[in-house]
């Protein structure tokens, strides 16, 4: 009897066997807490290069989601006055949409910046701070694109599952995966300069005025998810790399519009660690995503980078 049990479990397929438990309430509210840093640096290999950087700020957001289905809205708290003065206002509005097609995940999402300073990482992280910063008020940044999924062992690993919480891994699991990319990113540094008040501060614009760059790529990555039973908990990690094809159109004023081809390559890094159940969630996460470019002698980095503490309601 024993032995025909175990020739009908070995002729069970592999995919019958769930390393996940199905959330059963479809309705999800999860407010959260986000320290975010967004910064594009320009510069060239064999000279010092600036990052230009929106005020830091705060944000408070919301997640609400219906099934597989969730969208995320952001906004940025209020900044004290001496940080204004130091950094400039900004202005930052986010929005992603998480959702779930054909057994893919994809991820859409547009990002608004405006009002910028030129730092470093050497001064910022100095105790003797400039007084003030040169800043750019009128420079902007949108950044809008689409990412895929294609897991290629979605029994042992989900994405939406590892930073999502969309449902409740049961084994410790990893898979390799491609994530086809289309990335829309516009760089304009207005027509106002504040100069800082330091000797060593930027004095002037830099090279690249008004900038728009397509992206369409692929990055292969892994992502691995390990339980911690001891806290209902997990933990999980993904990173990714890979190169694109990007259509360059380069407007400076009083010179006619430069279009080129070339190529970028997009990396990515995601941590979380979140307990996860039928009726609530709770967890932080970071998140790490950066675009590099080359535009002539220029290197461009456009990164974001952001930690964020979740609570989270089913219902």
């Amino acid at each position: 009897m024993n032995r025909l049990i175990s020739l009908m479990l070995l002729l069970v397929p592999l995919s019958a066997f769930s390393s996940f438990e199905e959330i059963q309430k479809p309705y999800l509210l999860r407010p959260f807490l986000e320290l975010p840093t967004y910064s594009f640096y320009l510069g060239a290999p064999d000279i010092k290069g600036y990052a230009f950087v929106p005020n830091y700020a705060t944000r408070l957001g919301l997640t609400a989601g219906w099934k597989e289905n969730q969208i995320t809205l952001a906004f940025s708290l209020p900044i004290p006055k001496e940080e204004i003065d130091r950094r400039g206002r900004s202005e930052q509005q986010s929005l992603i949409i998480h959702t779930h097609i054909f057994d893919y995940d994809i991820d859409i999402y547009s990002q608004y910046y405006r009002g910028f300073y030129a730092g470093n990482p050497v001064t910022e992280f100095s105790f003797n701070k400039s007084e003030r910063y040169t800043q750019f008020p009128d420079a902007s940044v949108t950044n809008m694109g689409a990412n895929l999924y294609i897991v290629f062992d979605d029994t042992r690993y989900s994405p939406r599952a590892a930073f999502d919480q969309t449902k409740i891994p049961l084994v410790d699991g990893g898979s390799w995966f491609v994530m086809p990319f289309l990335n829309y990113l516009v760089l304009d540094m207005g027509d106002k300069i504040i100069l800082g008040s330091e000797s060593d501060a930027l004095q002037t614009f830099p090279d690249v005025n008004h900038l728009h760059l397509v992206s369409l790529g692929s990055t292969v990555g892994y992502g691995h998810t390990w339980l911690i039973p001891a806290y209902a908990a997990a933990f999980s990690a993904q990173s990714s790399l890979g190169p694109a094809i990007q259509s360059q159109t380069l407007e400076n004023p009083g010179v006619a519009p430069e279009k080129t081809w070339g190529f970028s390559a997009k990396w990515g890094l995601k941590l979380s660690l979140a307990h996860n159940s039928q009726d609530q969630m709770v967890g932080a996460r970071i998140f790490l995503d950066t675009l590099y470019s080359r535009l002539g002698t220029q290197d461009i980095y456009s990164t974001l980078m952001a930690g964020q503490v979740f609570y989270g309601y089913r219902f």
